[in-house]
């Protein structure tokens, strides 16, 4: 019989071959170097002295020589090859380990056991004992694996042992002396005989022990009252055994072990004669003793420690016994444990759970740092489990002491997190990321699937949800401080960890409304910068088995101070970076605006100037000189709209626009701008459409109508600018509490990147376009500012290439009155009657101006008088009693306008006094009645319109 060495050695020599045949076949792969290659294989497998095989990687066996053939007890080789895998020839009991083998050599050979033994089972059911050499051939998912029988030696070796083992029992049981006794009829007993080791075991001599009563005096006491219940027994013909303390000379006690067996006489029927072997057991029963005063202190210690203990059975994972700090981590009952798999209460799977066993059965002691343990409850608490393999009481036992490091562990978790949260300010790109970044790392502390943060907004009073992520819904709408749990926590800047008693009670306070879908468990934590809230962060379980606990309420005020602080930066940081682009915007914006500014009033001054210089030429005829004035004339409108847009986009700026609420004829309104814009439109070609909705006598509203005028005008200004063909359709109809006003062309239309722009101050000077328009490029801001101050929104629709839809809402407040109570004459419109001679004072520091108004007057007057300071104005009307009209300026030298006004007043009431300004502010008008004008007018002064007034007042 071949030996383990010889084996392995052969092995080692055949895998060598298969390598060389291998390499062989790689270098060639003609068919006859692969059928030299086949019958090398061949050959070597039948020359081999010991049964091998060659496994695929499903582990059927493809080549098996006939040594092998003679062990599986098969007839042909054909029988097996292909036909057989190698997993049929082991049995159930070493089946699942060789199973693990055969994938872990061909995951990582290194790792495999090269040499063990099993049990084989041949075709006849047949076990033989096998040592096993296998080793994968290099290159390839086969491996070569040869047998060796070792049944035989096996055999020896067992009967050696029971040999052995006897020898120990017989050993054991050799006594140190024998003896025995007489019985007499009369029950006494007397000592027949000793043999020679009895001095030497006791100390005592054979005539020192005479008789048995003598034996007896030597003993402990306490032991003698057994013994003579023991000679009870053994007098009834019964085998009978004694464990007793004798006295030496010395005064040592030793344990004695004594086994009696009665002789019958038959005759006398009574037991006659005891024969008695002997063996000193002192070191036994101390040891006993010993083991005793160990396995109580074991016990102690095992109940009384802090730390849980575990016993397991290696074989089958099961908990033998644990402790009660074991029962206190896990949270189940000692029943529910005892005999439950290991596998029950760690985080791992069971395979895993297996290969630690094992683990610690090869080594003994093993040490696993952050062992996760899962409670009865599903909660995760991490254990520094140490492990050690020991025999107690004949029972194979595996201890596992863990110390619960989970509250350490959390800390340093929690001081991670606060590090990564204040990180998340300088790795998130954006407001969103870093509040993602946090729902992440919250996670990582607790159950955190449902997550929201609401942020407070002073500017609204309202908390708005600024990252809301919930099994329910997608998100929620802002809400009062006043209102659901999160604005409780808000006003109250404290935690909440909400419990149904609690729930309860604030309900029936009123402190709280349900908001949402009601959650198993809420907790919700203010975000404080210093004493200042920001907002509120909020987590919320709606699965029954998760509920948080004072732990997560400590862990979320933790960590909340960080995370307030980091969001307070990173919005910190996006509001400067936002500040910084505007403004950058704003001054590239500005730039272009007065670029071209300069252009909108250099251009129309260039008109102006250049043909009131080419009028001084010489014989020009007529006609030119209408020409020439058209143009100017022109070029004055241009320049007085874009001063005007300048003003009124300077008042918005300043926040000087105030509202001056009337009474407004919608329709009239619409009739009469379709009628002003109409020549207009004709001009272009273009249609120009109007609808109305309301009927008359709804018609009238409150509003402030100069401003609504400028809302529609600089609309349909925009829709004839920019349309070139089509129509212009402009029209109302009533949505609810509001007019809803639109403006519809088929112009350019607007590119769609641009729409969200066009009503920014100043963004039409940045448009840059083939087609250049004339204009300000204020319209759509001034009318975007005008309809928010009125109480609307506005909004554009548009397709570029084929045209714009505008809409706007203003109030829908219906007046009292069915007309309007103020009638305004249209600009130029004729009126046949006439004008007395008038005396007039022009009350004006600008010579210019005072040149105009002269010209104007000089065919309605009798006498103008001049005044060019406030003073100056009032002395002159103190001795003019008959001065039927002042034109006052509003920004006259020494004491202004209105001042002058009010003097004037003290003492001369009849007087008619328009005041006349070049600012054109919003309000002057109403300033300028209350100081006692009867009228208003802006400079430039237009002929036809001051006329007008004027005959307002005087006319026949």
């Amino acid at each position: 019989m071949k030996t383990k060495e010889e084996l392995i050695k052969e092995n080692k020599a055949l895998q060598k071959q298969v390598n060389e045949l291998k390499k062989s076949e790689i270098k060639d792969q003609k068919e006859d170097m692969l059928q030299v290659s086949e019958e090398k294989y061949r050959t070597l497998f039948e020359n081999t002295g010991t049964a091998t095989c060659i496994l695929e990687n499903d582990g059927t066996i493809s080549m098996a020589n006939p040594k092998f053939l003679q062990l599986s007890g098969y007839s042909s080789i054909d029988e097996i090859e292909s036909r057989r895998t190698w997993m049929e020839f082991v049995v159930k009991e070493d089946l699942e380990r060789m199973k693990k083998q055969h994938e872990l050599r061909r995951k990582d050979n290194d790792k495999a056991l090269t040499n063990y033994e099993f049990s084989f089972i041949d075709k006849k059911g047949n076990l033989k004992d096998i040592f096993l050499t296998v080793n994968i051939i290099p290159g390839t998912k086969k491996s070569v694996a040869s047998l060796l029988d070792i049944t035989e030696r096996k055999k020896t070796e067992k009967k050696l042992h029971e040999s052995e083992k006897n020898h120990r029992i017989i050993s054991e049981l050799a006594s140190d002396y024998f003896y025995s006794l007489i019985i007499e009829p009369s029950g006494k007993l007397d000592i027949e005989w000793i043999s020679k080791s009895f001095e030497r075991v006791t100390t005592y001599s054979s005539d020192e022990i005479k008789n048995f009563d003598r034996w007896m005096s030597h003993i402990h006491t306490d032991d003698i009252p057994v013994l003579k219940k023991n000679l009870e027994v053994l007098l009834t013909n019964n085998f009978v055994t004694s464990e007793y303390r004798l006295f030496r000379k010395d005064g040592e006690i030793r344990w004695f072990y004594d086994r009696l067996k009665p002789e019958w006489d038959e005759k006398q029927q009574r037991v006659t004669r005891v024969f008695g072997a002997v063996n000193d057991i002192t070191e036994r029963k101390q040891a006993e003793d010993n083991f005793k005063i160990s396995k109580l202190r074991y016990q102690k210690i095992f109940t009384e420690s802090i730390v849980p203990i575990f016993l397991i059975v290696p074989g089958d994972s099961k908990i033998f016994e644990v402790n009660p700090a074991a029962v206190k981590l896990t949270k189940y009952e000692r029943k529910e444990l005892i005999d439950s798999n290991f596998s029950k209460i760690i985080l791992d799977n069971k395979n895993e759970t297996d290969e630690l066993i094992n683990t610690v059965k090869e080594k003994y002691f093993f040490r696993k740092k952050n062992m996760t343990i899962v409670t009865k409850k599903g909660e995760n608490r991490i254990i520094d489990a140490n492990f050690s393999y020991y025999t107690f009481e004949d029972k194979e036992l595996i201890q596992l002491i863990g110390m619960d490091i989970t509250e350490r562990k959390q800390a340093e978790l929690i001081q991670k997190t606060i590090y990564e949260i204040a990180e998340s300010t300088h790795t998130a790109k954006t407001l969103e990321d870093l509040f993602q970044s946090i729902h992440k790392l919250v996670g990582t502390l607790m159950y955190a699937k449902n997550l929201f943060i609401a942020l407070y907004d002073p500017s609204t009073d309202l908390l708005h949800f600024n990252y809301y992520v919930d099994k329910y819904y997608e998100s929620m709408s802002p809400i009062k401080t006043t209102e659901g749990l999160t604005g409780y926590v808000f006003r109250t800047t404290k935690t909440l960890l909400l419990t149904p008693e609690i729930e309860e009670q604030l309900i029936a306070h009123k402190e709280i409304n349900e908001i949402g879908k009601p959650s198993v468990s809420w907790l919700g934590v203010p975000l404080k910068v210093g004493n200042r809230v920001i907002g509120v962060l909020t987590v919320q379980s709606y699965e029954q088995g998760v509920r948080y606990e004072e732990k997560e309420k400590s862990i979320l005020e933790y960590v909340s101070g960080q995370v307030a602080i980091t969001i307070s930066r990173k919005k910190v940081e996006e509001e400067l970076i936002a500040a910084k682009e505007k403004a950058e915007e704003s001054d590239r914006l500005k730039s272009a605006f007065l670029s071209n500014m300069s252009h909108e009033i250099r251009t129309p001054l260039n008109g102006i100037l250049g043909f009131i210089n080419l009028l001084k030429e010489p014989n020009l005829t007529g006609e030119e000189q209408n020409e020439y004035t058209d143009i100017i004339q022109k070029s004055g409108d241009r320049l007085l709209n874009t001063i005007n847009d300048l003003i009124d986009i300077s008042r918005i700026e300043t926040g000087q626009v105030k509202i001056s609420v009337s009474e407004v004829n919608v329709n009239k309104q619409v009739e009469e701008l379709n009628s002003f814009f109409a020549p207009e439109a004709e001009k272009k070609s273009l249609k120009l459409y109007y609808k109305k909705s309301l009927p008359s006598e709804k018609v009238n509203i409150n509003t402030d109508k100069t401003k609504f005028n400028t809302i529609l005008t600089n609309l349909l200004k925009n829709a004839i600018k920019y349309t070139d063909k089509g129509f212009i359709e402009f029209g109302y109809k009533k949505n609810k509490n509001y007019l809803e006003f639109y403006v519809k062309d088929t112009g350019i239309g607007i590119p769609e990147n641009r729409q969200g722009a066009i009503f920014n101050r100043f963004v039409q000077a940045d448009i840059e376009d083939t087609k250049v328009f004339e204009g300000s490029g204020l319209g759509l801001a001034i009318a975007k500012s005008y309809v928010e101050i009125l109480g609307g929104k506005i909004s554009v629709e548009s397709e570029e290439g084929k045209g714009s839809t505008f809409y706007f809402t203003i109030p829908y407040k219906v007046s009292e009155n069915e007309t309007d109570t103020f009638k305004e004459p249209i600009p130029g419109q004729k009126d046949e009657k006439k004008v007395k001679n008038l005396k007039i004072l022009i009350a004006e520091d600008e010579e210019i101006a005072i040149i105009h108004l002269t010209i104007i007057l000089r065919g309605i007057c009798k006498k103008i008088l001049f005044a060019k300071t406030g003073l100056e104005a009032v002395e002159i009307c103190k001795k003019n009693k008959d001065i039927d009209l002042v034109l006052m300026d509003i920004r006259i030298p020494k004491m202004d306008g209105y001042e002058a006004t009010r003097k004037i007043r003290e003492f001369n009431k009849d007087i008619s006094i328009i005041a006349q300004t070049a600012y054109a502010l919003l309000g002057d008008r109403e300033k300028s009645l209350e100081a006692g004008c009867d009228d208003y007018i802006t400079k430039p002064i237009d002929k036809d319109e001051l006329l007008e007034k004027i005959k307002r007042y005087f006319s026949e």
